[in-house]
């Protein structure tokens, strides 16, 4: 009674048939192989044509374009390996695209939960300016926020993070502050001619400092209750008092 050949054995044996019904050497077919993007050594092709080494699926695609064959063609029987390699190998890319699918889907529930939390903040201080904050951002994070939020479309090619000079002057007029940009140039001479030199990157470092100090002044005149923490230094904005099940309009 012969004895029945496994799975990879009837592979193996479908691969040599091809292989020499091509008149194929084997070291002839190792570099076909190559160019197919498969470097095998002729021990390995040995192993695999004779059942002793399992023929991975990802490895059939070249053997099989290699041959001019379709990959099914490889086996005349089921080869259970294959199949769960193949499943394995659909849901890997399944699974990572629903982890890039969750990572965006968590960014862009955490910009939105910063914006909410800038103008529910901001309709609050316009209603009550006495109304008491902690905002774990700087105030120019906090107008840039505004800015992004008061956009037609926040969520638009421009992003949530990202906010334009028209932007911020809606949230500063909404505000009722000063651009401290107007009196910087106003008190300051304009940026040096060579936008590559030393001297443009301190005169950038004294702009944004004194945009922060005058903010900060601003906002303490006309909104005493408002304090800002700067330990977190992420581009979200997080206001103690403003909750999820608020945002959530629960």
């Amino acid at each position: 009674m012969t004895e029945k050949m496994t799975a990879d054995q009837v592979v193996g044996q479908r691969i040599a048939d091809l292989r020499q019904q091509r008149a194929l050497r084997q070291d002839e077919f190792l570099l076909m192989l190559k160019e197919a993007g498969l470097t095998w050594t002729r021990s390995v092709l040995s192993r695999v044509e004779s059942g002793l080494r399992p023929l991975r699926w990802t490895e059939g695609i070249s053997v099989a374009s290699a041959l001019g064959v379709d990959p099914k063609e490889l086996s005349t029987e089921q080869n259970a390996l294959s199949e769960l390699e193949r499943k394995s190998h659909q849901l890997r890319i399944k699974r990572n695209e629903s982890l890039a699918a969750k990572k965006n889907a968590e960014s862009a529930i955490a910009a939105a939960n910063s914006l909410l939390s800038v103008l529910i903040a901001t309709m609050a201080l316009k209603a009550d300016a006495a109304a008491s904050f902690v905002v774990h951002a700087s105030p120019v994070v906090f107008v840039e926020r505004l800015g992004s939020a008061l956009r037609e479309n926040p969520f638009d090619e421009f992003g949530p993070l990202n906010s334009a000079g028209e932007d911020r002057d809606k949230a500063y007029g909404l505000l009722g502050i000063v651009d401290p940009d107007v009196e910087w140039y106003q008190t300051h001479d304009g940026p040096p001619e060579d936008p590559d030199s030393a001297l443009m990157d301190e005169y950038h470092a004294q702009a944004s400092e004194f945009e922060e100090v005058s903010l900060l002044g601003q906002f303490a005149e006309k909104y005493p209750n408002v304090r800002f923490s700067y330990h977190n230094n992420a581009a979200h904005v997080v206001i103690d008092g403003i909750t999820f099940e608020e945002l959530d309009g629960r």
